[in-house]
């Protein structure tokens, strides 16, 4: 691997400032010996899209009939993985066997890999090779321990045999594939096939099971179709014409975006498109319209693409295309269809193949991706090679990579890096949910505030005593605040509404000695709810205070005057005592009295009946006795006068 000395403008320039495969930029031919640090007409080259510190670069290396797995950290390269080939100095089909077995490949046309991103940054978990002569596609789960691929599609199960649409056009068959994507958010294994022979995209989201079959067709009407734009005289907004490179653009940090999803190198129709979650496309590079297909449709031109072979979305949206036919690579901002970046080319209206070899010059690149730094790599298929071209990070914003959890910054040999933490910058004061690559919008035990925060009310707050210490320069109430929040009926520590200056609710009693005295319980001075620089008295004949019933004395709800008193009309309950909030009406013990009263025939009084009892029986049950006893010597009585 060569690098450039030089620390300038490169991605803008158009010139790479890293080549592997050659040993210098002006190197093109293919290789008279094969190595681990040669690579011979390689067509498509996959990244690490979670690249942090390191990047790992997967190479599809055509007629090595291997893929070679890079590494580059600190911009050093590295061999790290072969797959296809027993030895790095072999380079025949399938390894010479006269039939395809687990571990070959025969021309394998593209590569890709998916980390989880729950997991740790660089752990590769999940690799498929598209083995284009083989009619297949491998796949295994076990990147980092080496080649072993257990799972495969097409072929019908079988390692070894190379039949094209084995069993015929099924959901499981495949003709000539030339490109694969993984969904990393559905891991394991939600996988999209390019089966170019049969002019579709297949989607397997299982290709665990031993013979996996696709559950989405795109292009196709059906699963058993397999003419060009599905049948159809002319290109359509669901038809495709020999698909080549394929790129899901799937992060969650773009969950909302009518452009996140499935893109397509529609390559016989010289265009790149995206392909909505309905199997329809809904954007077009490179034609006017979903129904065109001429090739450089513009003429020589920002908008125009001539058997384009690859796409790939960057970090931020840009859509990244290898304009094969054109010798260059074009980079479209999101959303746009005109190009505002060339590599490969001196202009945008030079379309003819090189002269010469260099740092700035492409001869059919087929294959292009972006890391999550932002560095572009591109297989220069002509050359024999692959080049890298870095981001210019001595621009302002140039290091974003668009993810919420990383601090992104340049170091002094003008690379950016990008150091993923929990308590990244952009997320402050909360945290970053790693998994789901996004800020925390509230704080509790499982997600606290950043350094120099605290939660309150599952806000992360700054606590402070003065106002030099809040990036505001406010701070009130001991938080800091958006505002001064200085007026006698607001406060910056409402519940739910921690660190915003905020109108007190009505009739409330805040702890903030900015309030007005009152509150619930009386007219002065309360709160309205709206009101923010100035308290208001209740109403007049609004009710105020609180009922109560004490010491035989029952005082009433009262009512406002309109001037700020609460007037109430407090009365005494004897001979009475007391409920909870009010005077007794009756009694049925004498404890239902007040001191000194008795309760007799359910009323109180305060002076005993002649005759009267001392019990403590009710008044009522007192009377029956007595009428009995009455009775029963009058009956006495009339016996003894017989």
């Amino acid at each position: 691997m060569v690098e450039a000395s030089a620390a300038a403008p490169l991605i803008d320039e158009g010139r790479a400032d890293g080549v592997f495969g050659q040993p210098d930029f002006s190197s093109g031919d293919p290789p008279v010996t094969v190595s681990q640090f040669t690579t011979t007409h390689p067509t498509f080259v996959a990244t690490d899209t979670s690249y942090r510190s390191s990047s790992y670069v997967l190479v599809a290396d055509r007629e090595a009939h291997r893929a070679l797995l890079l590494s580059v950290a600190s911009g050093t390269w590295g061999f790290s993985g072969l797959y296809g080939q027993s030895s790095v100095n072999g380079s025949l089909p399938n390894q010479g066997l006269p039939q395809p077995a687990q571990l070959t490949l025969h021309t394998p046309m593209a590569a890709a890999f998916a980390t989880s991103i729950a997991e740790v940054p660089g752990t590769l978990n999940w690799v498929a090779v598209a083995d284009t002569a083989n009619h297949r596609v491998l796949v295994s789960n076990n990147f980092g321990g080496g080649w072993s691929p257990t799972m495969l599609v097409g072929q019908d199960g079988d390692f070894t045999t190379a039949i094209p649409s084995k069993g015929g056009v099924t959901a499981s068959s495949l003709d000539q594939p030339s490109g694969v994507a993984f969904d990393p958010n559905v891991l394991p294994a939600r996988l999209y096939v390019s089966d170019t022979g049969h002019h579709r995209i297949l989607r397997f989201d299982a290709v665990s099971s031993p013979k996996p079959s696709a559950s989405v067709v795109f292009g196709q009407p059906s699963f058993v179709a397999s003419d060009p734009n599905g049948g159809e005289p002319g290109p359509n907004a669901r038809g495709l014409s020999s698909p080549g490179g394929i790129y899901g653009w799937f992060l969650t940090t773009n969950l909302g975006d009518p452009l996140r999803g499935l893109w397509v190198a529609d390559t016989g129709n010289h265009r790149v498109i995206h392909v909505a979650n309905s199997g329809v496309a809904d954007f077009v590079l490179g034609q006017p319209d979903l129904t065109s297909n001429k090739p450089n449709a513009f003429g020589a031109s920002a908008r125009s693409l001539r058997g384009p072979s690859a796409v790939t979305v960057d970090p931020v949206g840009n859509v990244w295309v290898a304009d094969t036919g054109n010798h260059r690579v074009l980079r479209f901002k999101k959303g746009a269809t005109t190009a505002d970046a060339v590599l490969g080319q001196p202009d945008f209206s030079t379309v003819s193949p090189p002269t010469t070899t260099s740092a700035r010059t492409l001869y059919l690149p087929s294959g292009v991706a972006v890391n999550g730094n932002g560095d572009v790599y591109v297989a220069d298929t002509g050359a024999s090679r692959v080049l890298r071209f870095s981001v210019d990070c001595a621009k302002p914003g140039a290091c974003d990579d668009g993810d919420p959890c990383t601090d992104d910054f340049c170091d002094p040999t003008y690379r950016c890096y990008h150091s993923l933490s929990t308590f990244s910058k952009e997320c402050a004061p909360y945290t970053c949910t790693i998994a789901q690559r996004r800020c925390a919008g509230s704080c509790d035990t499982t997600h606290p505030c950043s350094p120099g925060n605290t939660c309150v009310g599952a806000r992360c707050l700054r606590l402070c005593a003065a106002d030099a210490q809040c990036p505001s320069k406010h701070c009130a109430d001991g938080v800091c605040c958006d505002s001064a929040c200085t007026g006698v009926c607001e406060s910056c520590r409402l519940f739910g509404r921690e660190g915003t200056c905020t109108a007190v609710p009505a009739g409330s009693v805040p702890t903030d000695p900015k309030s007005c005295p009152g509150g619930a319980t009386g007219c002065s001075h309360a709160c309205n709810g709206v009101d923010r620089d100035r308290c208001q008295n209740d109403p007049a004949a609004s009710t105020c205070g609180v009922s109560s019933c004490k010491d035989g004395v029952e005082t009433p709800l009262g009512k406002c005057d309109g001037l700020g008193t609460c007037v109430t009309a407090p009365k005494s309950c004897a001979p009475y005592a007391c409920t909870a909030a009010a005077c007794r009406g009756r009694c049925d013990f004498d404890h239902d009295c007040v001191a000194g009263a008795r309760c007799v025939d359910g009323a109180c009084v305060t002076t005993r009946p002649a005759g009267g009892g001392c019990g403590l029986a009710p008044a009522g049950q007192a009377s029956a006795v007595l009428g009995l006893l009455a009775a029963l010597g009058s009956l006495g009585l009339a016996r003894r006068r017989r």
